[in-house]
């Protein structure tokens, strides 16, 4: 018969149940006990901390922040040293950046103020000789009195860059023979206010300029004759003008670096039929980057000046390259190599536009300045051409040789060519900065 319900309960547990069952409630009892204990520790730390932390901010803002700048050991130095210190402390600008802020003595903290500049010494020298950087753009209807202050100091300006209307031009004319120091000018003269007006004297004051080395013109329409500059001694112009003017200009400039030239008026059409010739610059002119003219004007240009060794062009819709593409491309056979327009380039950046480009005259001129001259090295004899370090490729919409050729510079890449390739927006970007 079976047993019954309360028969199983009467019986006495196993004695291994019962011991493990014992163990696991006393280890429950003693784990909860444990974390209430540290519940309550955390509640007191949190109280500890909160105090702790505001005991460090009353120390620190009662006792070590009053007392501190006291015993700074920059506080013993003489007067003498600190001055040195702040006038040697002047920034360093770069002439390009023409918006950046003036350096004030107002932002000095007044102790450095009061230990550097007691003398007329100290005061003098960061402030009333050290060189002046101007930026002066009047207004529609302008108050002469700031550009002659201005004028009053040109003794120590070192960059200068005026946008002037032509009846208050006659202004700046007595720092002629007076800006010994000016090196970097930038200039626009534009009539829009009152219309119509023009200067009224004629002066030349930058024809005297002994340390002048950078120049940029861009609108002189407000003048009614042409503004002299010591063409002679500039290594960088950025101009905008006709052809034949600015081709005046440069057969002046011996010593030019730089080049950055805006034409106006229809190019194509006056543009000379036989190759320009600029003998003076071959021997310094370094850099050419040409926006929006066709390969047969770029052909003449690298033929008037063999020197350049960083070429950037731009191949437009309407072009037909092959033709410039195919004089700057070395052609090598196994006795004899023929050589290539402009052999010294070693940088090459091109511009795309929609649907015209062709990659196979590209990479064949790309891969032929990359593998000849190192062929010919190789052999101990001299190369048709410099070897190529660079390629970059600015593509302002998708064209589909795009792929190809960057599969195949891809190639050159692995082997030490340096390629590159930007689009739309950073393209645009690039291209525009062609302009110094």
């Amino acid at each position: 018969m079976p047993s019954s319900f309360d028969d199983d309960l009467s019986r006495p547990l196993d004695t291994p149940f019962s011991k493990t069952f014992l163990e696991g409630v006393k280890v429950v009892i003693e784990g909860e006990c444990r974390i209430v204990d540290l519940d309550s520790a955390i509640c007191h730390a949190k109280f500890e901390l909160e105090r702790m932390a505001h005991a460090r901010v009353v120390i620190i803002q009662g006792q070590v922040a009053r007392h501190k700048n006291a015993t700074r050991a920059f506080r013993r130095l003489p007067p003498e040293i600190v001055g040195k210190i702040l006038i040697s402390a002047a920034p360093v600008s770069d002439a390009d950046d023409i918006m950046e802020s003036p350096w004030y003595l107002g932002h000095i903290c007044h102790y450095w103020r009061e230990r550097a500049l007691p003398t007329s010494r100290d005061a003098a020298l960061p402030v009333l000789e050290r060189p002046l950087k101007v930026l002066y753009w009047s207004a529609s209807k302008p108050d002469p009195r700031l550009l002659r202050m201005l004028v009053e100091r040109s003794e120590r300006w070192t960059f200068a860059s005026h946008l002037l209307n032509p009846h208050n031009f006659g202004e700046i004319a007595p720092i002629r023979g007076r800006i010994p120091q000016l090196r970097h000018l930038r200039i626009e003269v534009v009539t829009f206010w009152p219309p119509g007006a023009t200067s009224k004297t004629q002066s030349q004051p930058f024809e005297i300029a002994p340390a002048l080395r950078d120049i940029s013109f861009d609108d002189l329409s407000g003048l009614s004759y042409p503004l002299m500059f010591p063409w002679s001694q500039l290594t960088r112009l950025k101009g905008t003008g006709r052809l034949s003017k600015l081709l005046a200009s440069l057969q002046r400039m011996p010593n030019l670096e730089l080049v950055s030239l805006t034409l106006e008026g229809d190019l194509f059409a006056t543009a000379p039929s036989t190759p320009i010739t600029l003998p003076r610059l071959h021997l310094t002119l370094r850099t050419l980057r040409i926006m929006f003219c066709n390969p047969a004007h770029i052909t003449q240009i690298l033929t008037a000046v063999p020197t350049i060794e960083t070429l950037a062009f731009q191949i437009m819709s309407s072009d037909k390259p092959d033709a410039l593409l195919k004089n700057l491309t070395p052609r090598g056979g196994q006795d004899q190599q023929q050589p290539c327009l402009r052999p010294n380039i070693h940088s090459i950046t091109v511009a795309l536009d929609q649907g015209s480009f062709r990659p196979g005259q590209f990479m064949n001129m790309v891969e032929s300045r990359w593998r000849i001259p190192a062929a010919v090295l190789a052999k101990g004899e001299t190369p048709p051409c410099v070897r190529l370090r660079s390629v970059e490729i600015l593509v302002f919409r998708d064209t589909e040789c795009v792929e190809p050729v960057m599969q195949r510079l891809g190639a050159l890449e692995h082997q030490g060519l340096k390629v590159s390739m930007l689009y739309g927006h950073e393209a645009t970007d690039q291209f525009y900065d062609w302009r110094i």
